[in-house]
């Protein structure tokens, strides 16, 4: 005969969804950053935590803005925590903030400083604030690093001084510090004998066909040396003789540089 309707009204709640965006997510200390707050939901609290150990709370959903200051490039976990009376949501930014001043210090050990070819040499990095590191050998060989604290082995192949250079930087700042290296060429040794064969008590003579050389030392592989620049030498007993001879370059500096 007739129809009755009833209505209600159901409110369905839902937890809230956690959305921020920051003004800028890198940056030399100190650095100033605004965080706009776009959460989606009703009735809803905030819990703002900068990764720094400073915590803000707030009831609206208005924008922040913090100050990161730090020695040392670091990364800050900004979190935005959303809450209502259905649950919570998160959202999370990585601030980056590198310092303003780059401490460059890279050093050799004073043995390392000058040497015969091939030479390899330590370079010891103690630097402090940079991320980035572009190392020049001077002898047409580069290398790119990151870290501070460091030991980079570089071998000179060439005689030569070589300035080698370091460049420091970390996106605010940056610095170059340089070290020289020696590097000397060792003397080239040679010699024939004549004959190469022979008997007990024959007389072989040594011909020194070295380039220059400060000093010379002859090892006849029969408990004889000498000293002489081409000696004579005769052996007591049948046999086989691997005769060496070595050969020093002493240099100004101090340096002395050997072959055989």
């Amino acid at each position: 005969c007739e129809s009755v309707i009833k209505t209600k009204t159901i409110t369905v709640k839902s937890k809230p969804k956690s959305i921020f965006t920051p003004s800028k997510t890198t940056g030399c200390s100190p650095i100033t950053v605004t965080f706009t707050n776009l959460t989606k939901g009703l009735g809803v609290n905030y819990i703002w935590d900068f990764g720094d150990g400073s915590v803000l709370a707030t009831a609206t959903a208005v924008s922040v803005t913090h100050t990161f200051s730090s020695a040392i490039q670091d990364t800050f976990r900004v979190k935005l925590i959303a809450i209502n009376s259905c649950g919570s949501d998160t959202s999370i930014y990585n601030i980056v903030v590198s310092p303003n001043t780059v401490h460059l210090d890279f050093a050799v050990n004073g043995n390392e400083k000058q040497g015969c070819k091939p030479h390899t040499v330590k370079f010891i990095n103690a630097s402090s604030g940079a991320t980035n590191f572009q190392w020049n050998f001077g002898d047409g060989n580069t290398l790119n690093t990151i870290k501070n604290t460091d030991t980079i082995t570089h071998t000179f192949l060439q005689a030569g001084t070589f300035v080698v250079s370091l460049f420091a930087s970390n996106g605010c700042s940056d610095t170059t510090s340089t070290e020289l290296i020696q590097v000397f060429n060792p003397p080239s040794v040679n010699f024939v004998a004549n004959p190469i064969t022979a008997c007990i008590g024959d007389t072989i003579r040594f011909t020194n066909q070295s380039d220059t050389t400060t000093s010379l030392l002859w090892n006849f592989k029969d408990g004889y040396t000498s000293s002489v620049t081409n000696p004579v030498h005769a052996y007591a007993a049948a046999g086989i003789y691997n005769v060496q001879l070595k050969a020093i370059r002493q240099y100004n500096s101090g340096l002395s540089c050997a072959d055989s």
